[in-house]
């Protein structure tokens, strides 16, 4: 019987093994039956970007440790494949500390020609389990010192999806209580897939905070939150549209506050020219609920593929993001870049095809 292997990830170290195996392979020698298990829709692990957080649809957290205009801050010379140059590759010598963009494109490049795609299961990922398939848990407990009291901190999720798996709808209810102040948070969330290319999703939640034994809470009272949002992907083009709306004081403190009181509506858009030639544009509105003033905004690369322009050794002109007044609302440089005259935002739609749903907003941290 022939040995199975599984490898567990297609990230930079699952992508070495598979090539490792490959080249055995092409040398002549046995290797085992590879399977190898992927989570995402695509490869590339932390290196493949994506501007979600919270869970995924399988209740496993999503990596996104990388953020869109990450840069490296090691010199590719400690990165490079010993028997895959960045020369090689871009046809160039290129820079020592490229941007996220770039590092991807390269670990994309080797094993796309070893051709080991096929030994790869996207969308299926590995949870943990013991020998007899039982849910793995780890449990912590550990003592404090003082004078403290028991609270009670619960949540539960129910959900419906249709044998075709195209609609499905949850529910979900929170309650988190500390000494000082308690919430209480419930929401619904639907989701139609017509079909793998297109989504629509909507949610609708409702908290309420209340401040106890003397405490003031950093929100009191009741407050909502809802969003719409439709994407579309094809091997050529991405759009994302949306609208969303929050209140002040919404959430049980999980949430970034910055977009508290705000109404806001916009799109996203890529249109993919060729591999590494893509022209991304995003234009948004965002209404103020408690003062009444309103921000629109609008950015669009002239020419898109920060890798094209990057490894050319120059970035190319974009325009920046556009206040109300019509005047540049000017961005500043990550600390430790290396400026090389305007750099060109990365692809405002994110991950290359299509995306995994994500857990609803309202719950996410």
């Amino acid at each position: 019987m022939k040995t199975r292997v599984a490898v567990i990830g297609a990230g930079p170290s699952g992508l070495a093994q598979l090539r490792a195996f490959q080249s055995a392979q092409a040398k002549g020698a046995e290797i085992p039956e590879v399977v190898c298990f992927e989570k995402q829709e695509n490869w590339g692990g932390l290196w493949n970007y994506t501007w979600r957080t919270g869970l995924d649809e399988y209740g496993e957290p999503v990596h996104c440790a990388m953020y869109r205009y990450l840069w490296s801050n090691g010199p590719k010379e400690g990165l490079e494949f010993a028997d895959y140059s960045f020369e090689e590759h871009f046809g160039k010598q290129i820079g020592s500390y490229p941007p996220r963009a770039v590092l991807f494109d390269y670990i994309e490049g080797r094993v796309l020609r070893a051709g080991v795609r096929d030994w790869i299961r996207f969308r299926s990922p590995v949870l943990s389990r013991s020998s007899d398939l039982d849910p793995q848990f780890i449990v912590a407990e550990y003592e404090v010192d003082g004078i403290g009291q028991r609270v009670l901190n619960a949540g539960g999720r129910v959900s419906y999806q249709s044998n075709d798996e195209k609609l499905r709808v949850g529910a979900t209810f929170i309650h988190d209580e500390e000494s000082n102040a308690k919430t209480n948070m419930g929401g619904v969330d639907a989701r139609y897939r017509p079909n793998i290319d297109t989504e629509v999703r909507a949610e609708l939640a409702v908290s309420d905070a209340k401040a106890q034994n003397g405490g003031t809470a950093a929100a009191s009272g009741s407050a909502k939150a809802w969003l719409i949002e439709a994407e579309h992907h094809s091997s050529n083009a991405d759009f994302l549209a949306y609208v969303r709306e929050r209140e002040s004081g919404f959430g049980a403190g999980q949430l970034n506050r910055r977009e508290d009181g705000t109404r806001k509506f916009g799109v996203d858009a890529r249109l993919r020219a060729a591999r590494t030639l893509a022209l991304t544009g995003s234009a948004w509105q965002e209404d103020y609920l408690d003062g009444g003033a309103r921000r629109r905004a609008a950015a669009m690369p002239q020419s898109a593929g920060i890798v094209r322009s990057w490894t050319r050794g120059r970035y190319q002109q974009w325009p920046p993001a556009i206040g109300r007044d019509g005047a540049p609302v000017a961005a500043a440089a990550p600390a430790g870049s290396v400026s090389r005259g305007p750099r060109p935002p990365a692809p405002a739609a994110g991950l290359p095809g299509r995306r995994p749903p994500r857990a609803p907003a309202w719950i996410r941290p």
